[in-house]
């Protein structure tokens, strides 16, 4: 009788480890499938971006399919920012409709980072590419530097928005830029269609 409690005591260990082998088996696999969802759920952004990108470029000329000269034609720029989306502010909480279709076919993002905080001087950065030290909009106030005076003659003439007019481009925002706290609006920024 006590080698068959000892061989039974034995296949109880055994099952656990089995068990604790299947475990880590099925969290790996998860952890890749995840892995493999976030990867699928990109592919599908991207290639809807890209196509979403050549229906506007087939829908707004006007000219011949093929033009002449490939080099004359320059490439249409879409650039779309949302704010208050991060996982912690719910910013789409009341839309739960909403944060379930992204969520299921697009991607959640988890893990980002912004160089501020504060929307203001986050989006400065955004438009200008430096960080805040450099823009100097500190925060949301005429004071901070948000939409005032000093940032339309100064690093408003080095955004994105502004090296593309100078080529030739036609500008175009809509919804909030930098909160236009001052009333004035954006001096190089065309926004009108």
């Amino acid at each position: 009788m006590k080698q068959w409690i000892d061989i039974k005591a034995c296949l109880h260990c055994g099952a656990d480890v089995i068990v604790n082998l299947a475990l880590k088996e099925r969290h790996s696999r998860l952890t890749s499938y995840r892995a493999e969802l976030m990867e699928f759920g990109l592919v599908h952004i991207l290639l809807g971006l890209v196509s979403f990108l050549l229906f506007l470029d087939g829908c707004h000329s006007q000219k011949k399919a093929f033009p002449k000269d490939q080099s004359d034609k320059k490439p249409n720029i879409i650039f779309i920012l949302t704010d208050d989306q991060d996982v912690t502010m719910n910013g789409i909480t009341p839309m739960k409709q909403t944060q379930k279709l992204i969520g299921d076919a697009g991607m959640t993002f988890t893990n980002m980072f912004a160089s501020t905080p504060i929307c203001c001087p986050s989006r400065s950065s955004i438009l200008t590419g430096n960080y805040i030290h450099n823009h100097n909009a500190v925060n949301n106030t005429i004071q901070g530097h948000c939409s005032s005076t000093e940032w339309q003659n100064g690093p408003e003439k080095n955004t994105f928005a502004a090296h593309l007019k100078a080529e030739n481009y036609t500008t175009f925002f809509a919804g909030k830029y930098l909160n236009q706290v001052s009333g004035r609006k954006s001096v190089l920024v065309n926004n009108t269609a």
